[in-house]
């Protein structure tokens, strides 16, 4: 290709004239963004606060309820979007295996109450032996 204004080649894709800096019509390469995930913020927060909620073994506190409706919020932008929010998935299992094994021990923790008060067995008995 040559400079429409100077008349010297230059490379066919050139935006301008190497030789005296006049704009050509040359094509431009414009690289394309990656599609931003909707919620994908929420989605990381929700993530930190199921794992939080694990660490600091949390179950009825706050980090894993908090977790597990961000990554639920998170999770239904993405899908109105039609996109995926891994994250977001991240959060919500980690939140609802907090509160799932918070569960369960406050339910050995009722049964070993009904054993030990109310029916007597266990280390917890006056009576040894008569």
């Amino acid at each position: 290709m040559f400079c429409p204004n100077c008349g010297k080649e230059i490379l066919d894709n050139a935006y301008v004239c190497v030789h005296c800096g006049v704009k050509t019509p040359g094509v431009i390469t414009v690289r394309a963004k990656e599609p931003v995930v909707p919620g994908k913020g929420l989605g990381i927060f929700s993530m930190i606060m199921g794992i939080l909620s694990i660490a600091c073994c949390s179950g009825f506190g706050t980090f894993p309820i908090v977790g597990l409706i961000t990554g639920i919020v998170a999770k239904s932008k993405a899908k109105a979007a039609g996109m995926e929010n891994s994250y977001a998935t991240a959060g919500i299992i980690c939140s609802s295996v907090t509160i799932a094994l918070a569960l369960l021990g406050l339910i050995f923790y009722i049964v070993y109450i009904i054993f030990v008060l109310v029916l007597g067995v266990g280390a917890a008995s006056t009576s040894y032996y008569y």
